[in-house]
């Protein structure tokens, strides 16, 4: 498939997006979003790892109101390549719009799906974790939810200022790949979105 291809396909994979409060959500199921995820990675193999870095983000309500206060985070956000309704009060706020997604994708359940693709693949699997143990300890658990997937590396505190936990997929021969940010837990959330907001 040639990268014009890939681009078209990608491009019309979902409904047009809603938006809350002026940030993006992409209106797709959890397997409409690993297939999206697995287009983009395909996009940046067939452009010879000259693209950029693409992002996904999983929006909750905290997002979108530190988004109202942060006029940068929101570019940010809405600038991800990827935007999935994390939270109950998006999926919500969606239909109230008239603009409902089809379901509440969380990226604690989204990340053993597509370390189970990656596996099948052969992509491997970078972790970031917000403290020293945190890494290790998901892609152990990752691995035994997707057996066969390669955890590349993993790095507790590399960005702990910056980053709260992130996956990177990388294929068998290079580490380049793909970053997929996500909050630990919800008691950090505040202090993540702060820390990580020019991180998106």
């Amino acid at each position: 498939m040639s990268l014009s291809q890939i681009k078209a396909t990608s491009q019309h994979h979902s409904p047009e997006a809603a938006y809350v409060l002026g940030v993006r959500v992409d209106r797709l199921s959890q397997r409409q979003a690993l297939d999206s995820i697995e287009q983009i990675i395909a996009q940046w193999r067939a452009s010879d790892r000259a693209q950029v870095c693409q992002q996904i983000v999983t929006v909750n309500p905290e997002f979108v109101m530190n988004a109202q206060r942060n006029k940068d985070f929101r570019t940010a956000i809405n600038a991800a390549a990827l935007i999935i309704a994390d939270g109950v009060g998006v999926v919500w706020a969606t239909r109230y719009l008239g603009r409902p997604v089809p379901e509440r994708v969380t990226g604690t359940d989204l990340l053993p799906e597509l370390a189970r693709r990656c596996a099948a693949a052969g992509y491997r699997l970078y972790l970031l974790g917000a403290a020293p143990g945190i890494a290790e300890a998901a892609g152990a658990r990752l691995q035994e939810l997707a057996p066969g997937l390669v955890i590349a590396g993993q790095t507790g505190d590399l960005a702990a200022d910056v980053l709260d936990e992130g996956a990177m997929i990388a294929d068998e021969h290079d580490d380049e790949g793909l970053l997929a940010r996500e909050t630990v837990e919800r008691d950090e959330l505040a202090g993540g979105i702060d820390r990580g907001d020019r991180a998106l």
